[in-house]
């Protein structure tokens, strides 16, 4: 398993726990690293906000996992919810 840094921030009353890669294992890594650094510098909205927004939308909800992307040339969070039956994921505009 490769090593992170890891963040966690509180989201009303769980917490949200991010991991960054500290260092690009392959180039697979390091492709996925890239993407995700280019998404983030065109942003003006935080993840932890994008996460917030997000588990707002969805009662009963709770974020698990953001990932920052690119889709048509903007930048989007990727948020894994976790509900009471399922595991969703919703998109939010980064910007």
């Amino acid at each position: 398993m490769a090593s992170c840094m890891l963040r966690s921030f509180l989201l009303g009353a769980a917490m949200l726990s991010l991991c960054w890669p500290a260092v690009a294992q392959d180039a697979d890594n390091l492709t996925h690293a890239n993407a995700q650094k280019a998404a983030m510098e065109k942003a003006t909205v935080s993840l932890q906000a994008a996460a917030e927004k997000a588990a707002h939308e969805n009662p009963d909800s709770k974020a698990v996992s953001v990932v920052p992307e690119r889709r048509d040339g903007r930048p989007v969070a990727a948020i894994k919810l976790l509900r009471p039956r399922d595991l969703i994921t919703a998109m939010e505009p980064l910007n």
